[in-house]
Order: C-alpha cells, then structure tokens, then sequence
C-alpha cells in the first residue's frame, strides 16, 4: 500500500490519494478509560506508543467517515493493554456495540470495515 502522501505527486487528485492511499500517526497517546475519553485515532495507520492504567483507550473513526477499508492499530507500549473502542453506535466483530476490544502490549490488530456500523478485527 501507498502513501498518501506518495501518491499526491503522482498526478492523482487529494481526493483520489486519499482514496487508494494511507495516512500513518506514529507516537500516539492513549487517554480515558471510556469510549468518550479515548484519543481518537485520525489515521488508517496508528501506533500507539503510551498507554497507561487508567489512560488506555483510542478510538476508531466512525465508519461512515473513513475511505480506507481497513485501520491497523499496533501497540508498542512494552507493558501496557490498550483498549480500542469503536465509534458511538459501531461494534467490533460479534462483540456488543460501543464496547473495545484488547491489543496487548507490543501487538497489534488490524480493523476491516464491513458495514455501516461493524467492523471485524484480526
């Protein structure tokens, strides 16, 4: 997979690279312990290098909003679990809706969106 920003000088519009392309956030902060308070992830690439007790969770963007088909979010805090909650009204895999799903720390999980208000997880 490309880059966005890789395929901005290749002749395509932004609109048509953000579409084929991925964005990456690198040194990402968890926050919050609920779905309102965790950081909200902006990117279909995410690491997330600090997570805390107490401040563990990202959030994925609503589904509806995203072009990219699928989020990869990678833990890379050393000791920490870090919840990833889906958007307001969403669920993850056969879970119920609003609440997370666990990548351990130095794991990730990638995200598929597969309809308006579900995504399925590795």
């Amino acid at each position: 997979m490309a880059l966005t920003s890789d395929l901005n000088g290749t002749g395509l519009s932004a609109t048509q690279a953000r579409m084929l392309g991925e964005t990456v956030s690198d040194a990402i902060t968890a926050a919050g312990i609920t779905q309102g308070t965790a950081t909200l992830l902006t990117s279909s690439i995410n690491c997330v290098t600090t997570v805390a007790v107490g401040a563990n969770g990202v959030r994925l963007k609503p589904i509806i909003s995203i072009e990219s088909a699928l989020t990869m979010v990678r833990n890379s805090d050393t000791a920490d679990a870090l919840n990833v909650y889906p958007a307001s009204g969403e669920f993850i895999n056969e879970g119920l809706v609003d609440i997370p799903v666990v990548i351990l720390a130095g794991t990730a999980k990638v995200f598929f969106k597969v309809s308006a208000t579900k995504w399925i997880s590795t």
